[in-house]
């Protein structure tokens, strides 16, 4: 919501009652024009409520969470919708990636669903971002780059908390991009981004 947005409601609303109030001058009947105008005032004044609800509703508060990593990238956070899963379910990832400046190279984002002693993987995801659509040579220098993911649980993950990491690499030569900060750094330059929990069915 802008003043520009809110602007451009009021006209929208304005001329539909202009156009409408046209119409219902052109009835017959002078007791239907007013039943007609009142209902009418009901579903305007409804209309923009019902619409502020549902954007309310459909709205995600992304999780703040700076990590500076090689290459002038920065997360700022990221958008888990809920913490419990179950086996077979996709996990939606939402991340928000910055760039001091244009990198050097196109990098791979990799998604990691680890055991809590990091000692084996349940799942992984690995993807340039924005399902290749927005390599990273083309990221602007300060541009915010919303980047979704879907993280597949087999059905037959077992039940119990597990990490979610996250990082960047390199394919020529192979390697991870380093971090230099970061809340939670794991050894490989992976970062710490959650816990989740996959209930049992």
């Amino acid at each position: 919501p802008t003043t520009t947005r809110y602007l451009a409601d009021l006209v929208t609303i304005t001329g539909w009652i202009i156009l409408f109030a046209g119409l219902v001058m052109l009835l017959p009947n002078r007791r239907v024009r007013w039943v007609v105008a009142i209902g009418a005032v009901f579903v305007l004044l409804a209309l923009p409520l019902a619409r502020s609800r549902g954007q309310a509703a459909a709205a995600r508060q992304p999780i703040s969470f700076f990590a500076e990593l090689e290459d002038g990238i920065r997360l700022l956070g990221y958008d888990l919708p809920q913490a419990r899963w179950v086996p077979g379910q996709e996990i939606p990832l939402r991340l928000y990636w910055q760039t001091q400046h244009v990198p050097l190279d196109n990098y791979t984002t990799f998604v990691h669903i680890s055991k809590l002693d990091d000692s084996g993987r349940v799942a992984q995801l690995d993807s340039p971002p924005v399902f290749g659509y927005s390599p990273t040579t083309r990221w602007e220098s300060r541009e915010i780059v919303t980047d979704q993911y879907a993280i597949e649980l087999d059905p037959d993950t077992p039940p119990g908390r597990y990490l979610l990491l996250l990082g960047l690499y390199r394919t020529d030569p192979l390697g991870n991009l380093r971090v230099y900060s970061a809340p939670t750094v794991l050894p490989g330059d992976r970062l710490q981004l959650a816990e989740i929990e996959v209930l049992d069915e």
